[in-house]
């Protein structure tokens, strides 16, 4: 699955709500980059990942990714108010929401399913910005 293709796919059906706020994507992906992935599920485990970040960011929605030997490592990262560093743990627990009223707590942890399922993982951690990193780690094509 090329990744930038997808990627790039996913954020035009969500570039309309960020636009209504103002918000920018900054996209840096290789366009060579592969994962071996099906497209489907690439798509469902990316996409839960830039809804979230869509929801957060303030003013920016940065995503980036680079080849790691085997694998690849996809960084999304938004300016929003982040999580605190004790929460950082319980993202991916199914069913938990950190922010009242927002989601169902499923979306992450149906990634972080997805992901292991392919020998991948997803991480979050705090965003240069102050808000949140999502890093995942994704296999890549031959």
């Amino acid at each position: 699955t090329g990744l930038a293709s997808l990627t790039g796919k996913l954020i035009s059906v969500l570039a309309p709500v960020t636009a209504a706020r103002d918000v920018a994507w900054k996209v840096d992906l290789d366009e060579l980059l592969t994962v071996d992935m099906d497209p489907a599920d690439l798509a469902e485990a990316l996409g839960n990942v830039l809804d979230n970040a869509t929801r957060f960011a303030r003013t920016e929605i940065v995503v980036a990714a680079e080849r790691e030997g085997a694998q690849i490592r996809l960084n999304v990262e938004d300016d929003g108010p982040g999580v605190a560093e004790e929460a950082l743990p319980e993202i991916a627990v199914r069913g938990v929401h950190l922010v009242e009223d927002e989601g169902t707590g499923l979306g992450l942890a149906i990634t972080s399913d997805i992901l292991t399922a392919y020998g991948g993982s997803v991480a979050f951690a705090r965003a240069a910005s102050g808000g949140l990193k999502v890093s995942l780690l994704l296999p890549a094509s031959p």
